[in-house]
Parts: C-alpha cells; sequence; structure tokens
C-alpha cells in the first residue's frame, strides 16, 4: 500500500493515473522500487518508540512513578489513559495513528519532491533516456525514465511536458544518456533558489 501511495503522488505530480497502467504484479513489488521507504519507515517505529517509551516506564516501575506522578511535569510526560491530547482513544492507538500519519505525509513529500526533480532535470536519481522502439529507424527521443509496469515503459518527454505509456513490446533499447549536472549547490537545490 505505500508504494501504491508513492506511486499515486509521484505521478499526480505529472497530472498521470499510472494506475490504470498498473497490473496485478505492479501491486505487489511497488513499495520496494525506492530504499527511501525503508529508511522512512525505521524512522516511523523509532518515532513510535520514543512515544511510547513513558507509558513503558511507568508500568514496569510503578512504585518510581507513585513518587512522582503529582508534579506537573509528570502529567506531561506521563498523560492519563484517555486524556484531552489522545482525544478519548488510548495512547497507544493514537500512537500508531501518528506513526501512520507520519509515514504518509513523509512518502507523499518526498514522491512530490521526486517528481519535481525530474521536472527541473535535477536529482542523482533521473535517468535521462533514449527509446528505441521496433521497426523506426531513429529513436524516439530524449526523455526523463519515470519508471516501468509490466506492460508499459513509462516516459516524461520534458519538450512536451507530457508522459507516455510505451508498450514494453514495441521497446527494443532504452539507451541511457549521460546525466545532466546542475550548477547549482546543494544548498541552492534544497532551498529552493
Amino acid at each position: 500500500m505505500l508504494g501504491l501511495w508513492s506511486s499515486w503522488w509521484f505521478y499526480r505530480g505529472f497530472d498521470f493515473n499510472v494506475l490504470q497502467y498498473m497490473q496485478g504484479g505492479d501491486f505487489l513489488v511497488a513499495g520496494v522500487r525506492q530504499p527511501f521507504y525503508a529508511v522512512l519507515l525505521a524512522m516511523a517505529v523509532g518515532y513510535g518508540l520514543l512515544m511510547s517509551w513513558p507509558e513503558r516506564w511507568r508500568r514496569r516501575h510503578p512504585d518510581r512513578y507513585a513518587r512522582v506522578a503529582h508534579r506537573w511535569w509528570a502529567r506531561v510526560a506521563f498523560p492519563k489513559r484517555r486524556g484531552w491530547w489522545s482525544m478519548r482513544v488510548r495512547p497507544a492507538t493514537t500512537l500508531a495513528l501518528a506513526v501512520v500519519g507520519m509515514t504518509l505525509g513523509g512518502v507523499a513529500a518526498y514522491s512530490i519532491g521526486l517528481s519535481e526533480a525530474v521536472v527541473d532535470g535535477e536529482g542523482a536519481r533521473i535517468d535521462h533516456v533514449r527509446l528505441h522502439l521496433s521497426g523506426a529507424t531513429h529513436p524516439l527521443g530524449d526523455g526523463r525514465l519515470l519508471g516501468t509496469t509490466q506492460g508499459f515503459v513509462l516516459v516524461y518527454w520534458p519538450s512536451a511536458r507530457r508522459v507516455d505509456a510505451v508498450p514494453i513490446e514495441s521497446v527494443t533499447r532504452i539507451e541511457t544518456l549521460p546525466r545532466v549536472r546542475s550548477g547549482r549547490t546543494f544548498r541552492e537545490r534544497l532551498l529552493g533558489r
């Protein structure tokens, strides 16, 4: 599901509905196409462990908790099971919803950033390609490879500012072109200046 969520946000930047071109096998491998998902998942689990630490500490050390429970900071660090902060649900449920929300938001932001990098022609992971089709004497043109499905090669054409889904059967060769390096520094790309 995380891969589908990411694909939808990535191709949304091109006004292209990739779900119409995906097949059953594409849904199964959509989540493993980006290694960043593992990092994001580890960050979300780490956040969950960090935020659940006070509750675990309170259960493991009830005598220590009883000594500090009357202090103002203990009410903030160790909230009751049903308090204003949890919208009348258990803390574990609130934490799970926060982790899921953080993960979905992070994947959406990452995917939107990738689609903007493709349009700008910058980034280390953008493959500039030239497609050769069966029966054609000349290559189709220079584009940016967005990805593949089981049946299609998805290419962004910067000159026309559109995405084409080229059937895999008609592609004889995908030639990778040298990457275009931007003259902008990392700080300029990060801050958008």
